[in-house]
């Protein structure tokens, strides 16, 4: 009769287990014995609940800045992403594009010009051919001395 306790017993904790869905969960149970049984009985039981091999993967639709269309197979769960820069529009990849204009797409250079305004600065002084005076080696070690101090 304490043998099929014990077993009533392991049948019940393997069915808690595989009803909760865990995988390969260690439980240690302790069973109740009769005091006349000798000892107390530890069992180990494991879950036989099989994990996931493989991610899944969805159909991810990709539209391109000239409306161009494809579909992938990822892991994001994403069915559509549209893109605002792609190898058409960027910079990068565009070098000829670089130097046509300032790109503002996140509006940092608008709120820059609204702050400071779009004036012209003269940099007159950097095409004059005026000579500088030359330095002196004194000179030279003050203008280093200053600037450590700096």
């Amino acid at each position: 009769m304490c043998q099929t306790l014990i077993c009533i017993c392991c049948d019940l904790i393997f069915f808690k287990v595989s009803d909760m869905n865990i995988t390969k969960l260690s439980i240690i149970t302790k069973l109740y014995i009769p005091p006349n049984y000798p000892s107390t009985l530890y069992k180990r039981s494991y879950a036989t609940t099989k994990s996931f091999i493989r991610p899944r993967l969805f159909t991810q639709q990709i539209v391109l800045t000239n409306g161009a269309t494809y579909t992938l197979r990822t892991t994001s769960p994403k069915p559509r992403i549209k893109l605002i820069k792609d190898t058409r529009n960027h910079p990068l990849w565009n070098p000829s594009q670089l130097s046509q204009a300032l790109d503002d797409d996140s509006g940092q250079l608008s709120k820059f010009i609204k702050k400071f305004g779009d004036e012209e600065y003269d940099l007159e002084f950097m095409e004059s051919d005026e000579n500088l005076p030359d330095l002196t080696s004194n000179d030279m070690k003050s203008s280093v001395f200053c600037a450590s101090m700096e």
